[in-house]
This record gives structure tokens, sequence and C-alpha cells, in this order.
């Protein structure tokens, strides 16, 4: 099973449909804005299937306990290099301590609890255009 995050309002669930968060991706004008998913550095993360692939106690830009996500399968990882994005690009992360709500270009934005659950559990994430 795996879990979802929603474009539109960053709440993202676990694969019994139980709600772990809101958080946010993207900014300015394609913060939670599912038509700017094509938009490198301000749109959200590309709508398809994912997985944590590496887990960084402390990323130099991202900062602490950063989960870097790839696509999971060829539909998606065809989707996001066909937008000029690069599909190693992508992290789920917190957010910014200075400048709350500014911190993704792109990333899922989620409370530390859930990132290492992520992690723990190393689900597949379907990144959804909707709300579920």
């Amino acid at each position: 099973m795996n879990w979802k995050f929603s474009q539109v309002n960053g709440r993202v669930w676990d694969s019994n449909g139980s709600l772990l968060g809101q958080g946010y991706a993207g900014r300015d004008a394609g913060k939670n804005n599912p038509a700017m998913e094509n938009v490198k550095g301000i749109g959200p993360l590309p709508h398809g299937l994912w997985k944590p692939v590496e887990l960084f106690e402390v990323h130099p830009t991202v900062g602490k306990f950063a989960v870097r996500v790839e696509p999971a399968d060829d539909e998606t990882l065809q989707r996001v290099i066909g937008y000029g994005r690069d599909p190693k690009s992508f992290f789920m992360h917190g957010d910014s301590v200075e400048h709350p709500g500014l911190a993704s270009h792109g990333c899922m934005v989620e409370q530390r609890p859930v990132r290492e659950r992520f992690w723990s559990e190393k689900p597949l994430i379907e990144v959804i255009q909707q709300t579920a």
C-alpha cells in the first residue's frame, strides 16, 4: 500500500488512509498548485509515484532529517524529465524556521514526525493532483 500526498493542500496520508500531516509543496504562485507542477523551482513535485531513496541527517540546503525521493516508475520519471526537472532533486523536508511557508522549491514540506515515519516505513508515496 502507498502513502498519498496532495499537491492541492499538502496533506499526507498513510497506507490506511489516516491523515498524518499537512504541509505544502512549491512556492509563490506554484505553492500547492498542480497546474504549475511543470515549473522548475516554483511548482510542486510532479504527480505520480515516488520512493524514498536517501536520508540526510543534515542537508546543506534543505536542513535536518531530509528524505530524498525519486520517481518510482517510468511514467513518473518520464513526466519529470519531460518538464525539464531533475528527478533526483526532490525531498520531503522540513519548513524554514526563519521564513515559514517559503522552504519549498517543489519539494514536499512536512513536520519531522511525518518524515521520520516516512523514512522508517519507506512506503511508495503517490503524489496526487486533488484532495483525497
